[in-house]
């Protein structure tokens, strides 16, 4: 778990509103690019989906309203084949510690609303390994969730 400060985005889960935007950016070089406007965040690093909802609930229960994003290593591709195809033709280089997915910038997108509908986590940090997936990560999946919030 990283406590991450930033600015920004409103905090998603402002106890004066119904609303919650979904927070979500890149990591480059080991750095959190996040929107100007990001409240102060703390980031989860989990295994599986399972820790990860565990680490978010012991994270709630010390700090009510604090606002939880996941980190998630990535390998996408327009195709779920190509991207299937790079991960297993690369070096390992993501962390046996994060979330991983491997797939589309559509369903990487749907994994993260899903964690954000069910309350899970507020958001997402995507670091990839290679400037093709960072770009399509930037083209596809990042401008689809800047525009997702739900009222509670």
């Amino acid at each position: 778990m990283i406590d991450l400060k930033a600015k920004g985005i409103p905090p998603s889960r402002d106890p004066k509103s119904d609303e919650r935007q979904l927070i979500s950016g890149v990591v480059v070089d080991g750095v959190a690019q996040l929107p100007e406007c990001a409240p102060t965040l703390v980031r989860l690093r989990a295994r599986d989906l399972g820790e990860l909802a565990r680490a978010a609930n012991a994270v709630r229960s010390d700090q009510p309203g604090i606002t939880i994003v996941a980190d998630i290593d990535a390998v996408i591709a327009p195709r779920a084949c190509e991207a299937i195809e790079r991960w297993t033709t690369r070096p390992c280089t993501h962390s046996a510690e994060s979330l991983s997915y491997v797939g589309t910038p559509d369903g990487l997108v749907g994994l993260i609303k899903d964690l954000w509908v069910l309350g899970i986590v507020d958001g997402a940090l995507i670091s990839t390994s290679s400037v093709f997936e960072l770009e399509l990560v930037r083209r596809s999946v990042l401008p689809q969730l800047s525009r997702q919030t739900i009222t509670t």
